[in-house]
């Protein structure tokens, strides 16, 4: 084994040049080496000069000294492995890197991963371009054993090595050899270390690796469970500029877990991790604001939330919009101000942030009825239209019971007909309910001028929309001819259809209507069900009968049947049982 090296000067020209060409080989291969060592001799005579060509008997006539152009030399054939040992023992720094890659390789001499380990290292500490690398690939190499036999003591071994000689990446396998104990006795204090050095040294993923354990520290998933540890990491590594430690530190201190408790330091950090674009941060935030504004966690302070909000906001983070909209339209740890808050609802529509379409709809209802504002109902439905014109569906309604009522808007009814319709195109909860009742409004003069034939028209718009509950005032508009000639056939349809959603009505309206067809409609539900036999055929026999009460002996409402298949409270029971089995 060589001594270290002393410190000496760079090696000349020459030897760069053997470190080229010993390189060259190693990557054509031992052959390229071999072939390198057989090359000719350089030519001992210059080269015919540019343009000039020489007689048969005699050279040219010699150009002046000025001009003559240098002799060419033939390149510099690679050093074999005994002249780069010779070098190396001669103290030529820049042949230990050639001659460790050829005992790495084993190209030119037997493989000795060993000595290539030494020589890497000497060449590492010599500050050789490329060492440190080729050192701490060579950790890698053994530690997965590609190929060579798979040796993580002598990989952490070797690391250790390129640590000793001042190599900042083979900080970072060494750390990770510590925390998992492969290859040496595991100590986490030493990894954390370790990737805390590597940190500080930019290497990539050291940053990672040292919040991770933190992590693992905080919660005892994979080392002993330690807090106040974790902090320390998380702080060592904000000290780093490591940004992924700057949320958990801010919990730590938002929370106290292994620190004192300290907010604002908690702000702080978050705020810090919302400039460096860390996802959650804003969230985080938002919610020590939510905190302070329900005291959950902390000393409740409503101004200080708002505080909160606003840094948030300020700092672009949506989510802040809608709480901060709601401490306005309160007053809540603000002076009460309605047109902020409904500028910040609008906002946070058009940002997309969920609820915000209702937040601005809210304030509107509370417009329109007074609750906790001014009442102004002309104002409830300018809110109303600008958050329908913002894209939520729940302005729809009110809007539309607004022109219904004409309550701040000229009245308009067709104009409430479309809004229904459009709401209950959307899904807006309640929005059948309200275009079906605008018919029932129609159909009896409540409110509204009697007008069956408009009815009919509300209920089938209704219908059509997807309102269920149009068909059972259908059948009976049908059935009684109010609004629309009277047609047996089609009441029946309606009610049938009606009783099939399990509407309330449906099947009473249906035996009124025509008793056989309802008969015929549950005798097909007993048969779907292998209760009854046959086909059905429209009649209350024994057979129905008995069919019909174990029915509801199995649905467990035998008392209520008790008087009948057609009487209308059983009939009502039945059909609610039949649509909540389908």
């Amino acid at each position: 084994m060589l001594p270290l090296l002393p410190p000496f000067a760079r090696s000349n020209t020459g030897s760069r040049r053997l470190l080229a060409g010993l390189v060259t080989g190693l990557l054509l291969g031992s052959s390229a080496i071999a072939s390198a060592q057989q090359a000719p001799p350089p030519p001992s005579v210059a080269p015919t000069a540019p343009g000039l060509s020489a007689p048969d008997s005699a050279p040219p006539p010699p150009l002046p000294a000025a001009e003559v152009p240098p002799v060419a030399q033939a390149p510099a054939a690679p050093a074999s492995v005994p002249e780069l040992i010779t070098q190396v023992e001669a103290g030529d720094i820049e042949a230990l890197l050639p001659l460790a890659l050829a005992y790495r390789s084993g190209t030119g001499v037997e493989q000795d991963l060993n000595r290539a380990a030494e020589l890497f290292t000497q060449a590492a500490q010599a500050d050789v371009e490329g060492a440190d690398a080729a050192l701490v690939g060579l950790g890698y190499t053994i530690k997965a054993g590609n190929g060579v036999p798979a040796d993580p003591v002598r990989a952490s071994q070797i690391f250790q090595s390129a640590v000793d000689a001042g190599v900042a990446e083979a900080l970072l396998p060494l750390g990770f050899a510590y925390r998992s104990g492969e290859g040496v006795e595991q100590d986490l204090n030493r990894a954390a270390d370790l990737f805390t050095e590597a940190a500080q040294a930019g290497i990539e993923g050291a940053g990672g690796a040292l919040v991770g354990l933190g992590y693992a520290f905080n919660s005892g998933n994979g080392a002993p469970q330690d807090p106040a540890r974790a902090t320390q990491l998380f702080e060592a590594a904000v000290a780093a500029d490591i940004p992924e430690a700057l949320l958990p530190l801010g919990f730590a201190y938002r929370s106290g877990t292994g620190v004192e408790p300290d907010i604002d330091r908690a702000i702080e950090l978050f705020t810090a991790a919302l400039d460096a674009g860390i996802a959650d941060a804003g969230g985080a935030l938002v919610g020590l604001g939510y905190a302070f504004n329900s005291g959950t966690g902390v000393p409740q302070d409503r101004a200080r939330a708002v505080g909160i909000f606003q840094a948030a906001l300020d700092a672009g983070v949506n989510d802040a919009l809608l709480p901060l909209g709601f401490a306005y339209r309160s007053g809540n740890g603000v002076e009460q101000d309605v047109d902020r808050a409904i500028a910040l609802f609008t906002q946070a529509l058009e940002a997309g942030v969920e609820g915000a379409g209702g937040a601005l709809v809210g304030v509107g209802y509370a417009l329109n009825s007074g609750e906790g504002v001014p009442e102004d109902p002309e104002r409830a439905v300018a809110i109303f239209n600008l958050a329908r014109q913002a894209g939520a569906p729940e302005a729809l309604l009110p809007l539309g019971f607004a022109y219904r009522s004409g309550k701040g808007v000229e009245q308009d009814v067709d104009r409430a007909i479309e809004l229904f319709v459009e709401a209950s195109r959307q899904g807006v909860e309640g929005a059948s309910g309200a275009l079906v009742g605008l018919g029932y409004a129609f159909n009896s003069g409540n409110g509204l001028p009697r007008d069956p034939a408009r009815a009919v028209e509300i209920f089938k718009t209704a219908l059509d929309a997807g309102a269920m509950e149009a068909l059972v005032p259908l059948g009976f508009a049908y059935r009684s001819g109010n609004g629309v000639r009277a047609d047996s056939k089609t009441a029946i349809d309606y009610f049938r259809r009606a009783a099939a959603q399990g509407m309330e009505g449906g099947g009473t309206g249906l035996r009124f209507v025509d008793a056989n067809a309802y008969v015929s409609l549950l005798q097909e539900e007993l048969i779907a069900r292998d209760l009854l036999s046959g086909t059905p055929d429209g009649r209350a026999n024994q057979r129905t009968i008995r069919a019909f009460l174990q029915f509801c002996r199995q649905a467990g409402i035998e008392r209520v049947c008790q008087k009948g298949p057609l009487d209308p409270d059983a009939i009502e029971a039945v059909i609610k049982e039949l649509a909540g089995d389908a």
